[in-house]
């Protein structure tokens, strides 16, 4: 997979507010990461990725 960047600055760091998860027993709701977007963007090892629900109602994610 090569490195990608955030798909605009609405999804940067520095454009959002930071915020506050609630992690019980190691487990996260997804609805807690992804928010009212549906969308959550993942940095690792200097790579961006995508966690993002579906018109399905599931979840996948791609760099």
């Amino acid at each position: 997979m090569s490195p990608t960047k955030p798909p605009d600055n609405r999804h940067s760091a520095a454009s959002r507010e930071p915020r506050c998860l609630n992690v019980h027993d190691d487990t996260v709701t997804s609805d807690t990461l992804l928010g009212d977007t549906g969308l959550l963007v993942i940095e690792h090892n200097g790579r961006c990725y995508q966690l993002r629900r579906t018109r399905n109602d599931r979840l996948i994610l791609t760099s």
